[in-house]
């Protein structure tokens, strides 16, 4: 192979390198965006099924709900001296000062009521989000913060079909809870972490 042939196939191929590295970037930035959509309404409760919860005069039992999103998961946690006490936990989700007003946390929950559910995670709480897309599966940390209420920060996985996106857990590590997306379209709570102690 002459000179000029080396020279013409490094041109050719930094050329291709200017071309591909673009694209796989926004095809990430794609992918994220899409994402991030999905988590408010993925994360929320039927707007009846939170009704049920914040005008209860006695806590249910989360075998009252056969769909069990991660909203469920949030309003279930065991706020006690030891989970506030615990930096690991406390980095995953905390209340913002003392324990919110049930007032400021129904209308936190609320605001995406018109669209039938009410989410722990509504679009203007998303601080941050992290994605690791791995061909069809993609999985991360969105940070939220609801102001003077609550902030977390909630592991989630995503599968990819048809092109299209869908959130499949919600994980709370630290908390030893997740929640999961079953084939009948419910979520399932699994974990110790949301069991009553003995």
């Amino acid at each position: 192979m002459r000179k000029h042939d080396y020279v013409t196939l490094s041109f050719v191929f930094s050329t291709l390198l200017l071309v591909v590295t673009p694209t796989l970037a926004a095809d990430r930035d794609s992918d994220s965006d899409a994402i991030r959509k999905l988590i408010p309404k993925a994360a929320g409760l039927d707007i009846k099924a939170l009704e049920r919860i914040t005008t209860a005069t006695q806590p249910p039992s989360l075998n009252d709900f056969q769909n069990q999103p991660f909203t469920l998961v949030m309003l279930g946690l065991p706020i006690t001296s030891e989970t506030v006490a615990d930096k690991k936990r406390q980095a995953e989700f905390q209340n913002v000062g003392t324990m919110p007003r049930p007032s400021k946390l129904t209308e936190a929950l609320n605001k995406s009521s018109k669209f039938g559910y009410g989410t722990a995670i509504q679009p203007e709480f998303i601080t941050h989000l992290t994605c690791d897309v791995d061909g069809d599966t993609a999985k991360g940390i969105v940070s939220f913060t609801a102001d003077k209420v609550y902030r977390g920060n909630v592991h989630y996985a995503a599968k990819r079909s048809n092109g299209k996106w869908q959130i499949v857990q919600f994980s709370l590590p630290a908390w030893d809870v997740r929640t999961s997306l079953g084939k009948d379209g419910n979520w399932k709570i699994t974990g110790e972490g949301m069991k009553p102690k003995k």
